[in-house]
Parts: structure tokens; sequence; C-alpha cells
């Protein structure tokens, strides 16, 4: 077994702290208001988009949990400042602000 890459490592632990952001919300179901509200705020090409897609695939998608977790005061910032190390934290904020 080889040792993993430093880089490597990094984007697990953010990865892992993400998915525990989302991971909020199975405790906390979205509500078929929350779940309303979110699809007439989005443009109509995507919202089409969202419809072919049905239900459970939106309730699945992170855009949709991010949604509902800042609507109820959940921020994702504050979460990933809370559990990763300041350099792990930009790397986030890199990654996010480039679409990764």
């Amino acid at each position: 077994m080889t040792a993993s890459h430093p880089q490597q490592l990094l984007t697990q632990k953010i990865a892992t702290t993400a998915l525990a952001y989302y991971r909020q919300l199975e405790s906390l179901p979205p509500t078929a208001l929350e779940l309303a509200t979110w699809f007439d705020a989005l443009a109509a090409p995507t919202r089409l988009q969202m419809h072919t897609l049905g239900l459970q695939a939106c309730l699945r998608l992170p855009v949709f949990k991010r949604y509902v977790l800042e609507k109820r005061g959940y921020s994702m910032p504050a979460y990933m400042a809370l559990h990763l190390a300041p350099d792990e934290l930009v790397q986030w904020v890199d990654n996010s602000e480039s679409g990764l």
C-alpha cells in the first residue's frame, strides 16, 4: 500500500466535511414548501431540467440541500470554517470559487 499524496488527503478531508454538512438534512428533511420555493426561484431552463430529473433526484442534489440548510440558518461557510484548518478552508474556498 502506498502513502497518499498530501493534496489527495486534503481533497478527501474537504469532501468528507462537505458531505457531513449536507448530511445534517437526514434528521431535518426538507418540506414541500422549501422544495416549491427553491423550484420557483430557479431560472426557467434550470427549472425545466429539474422537472425532468424528478422530485426524488432534486431532493438529493447538493445545491437543493444547501439551499434548505442555508434558509434554516445552517451556513456552509461557517460549518466548513468550524471543521477545517485554515489552510484547508482556503483550499475549499478556492475550489468553490473555481466551480470545482
